[in-house]
């Protein structure tokens, strides 16, 4: 089992869900959750279902990906990120409604750590090689 896949079993079974109602509260199928669990399938979920799993279990992103909080305060980020004024979008980010703007956060979020870990693999098969 992955280490995302312990976490998500871990979080369900402190809140005494089985697999289906687990998935029928984030929008998946129990299969979904079965395989992000299982010892033998090397599945995980999407940032769509990260996502409704940070949404629904009032845990972060950062958790769920990672086992780890984010150090910096989300009011610190929010500060940070949405007063970027050179940012074109910045007009249509201040318009859109606090839950779309948390939204859009993770998925930036998600999209950054996703690189990452991208480049970290490159990396060490590029590490491999020489």
């Amino acid at each position: 089992m992955n280490d995302i896949g312990k976490r998500i079993k871990e979080l369900r079974k402190k809140h005494h869900l089985s697999q289906t109602t687990f998935a029928n509260r984030i929008g998946v199928s129990s299969g979904n959750v079965g395989d992000w669990e299982s010892d033998k399938k090397k599945s995980t979920p999407s940032a769509k279902a990260i996502l409704a799993i940070s949404r629904e279990f009032q845990v972060s992103t950062d958790w769920i990906i990672s086992g780890k909080e984010s150090t910096v305060r989300n009011n610190e980020k929010k500060k940070t990120f949405f007063s970027l004024e050179k940012c074109e979008l910045n007009s249509q980010i201040k318009n859109l409604a606090e839950e779309d703007r948390e939204l859009l956060e993770e998925i930036i979020e998600l999209f950054i750590h996703k690189k990452v870990k991208r480049t970290e693999k490159e990396n060490a098969s590029k590490n491999k090689h020489h």
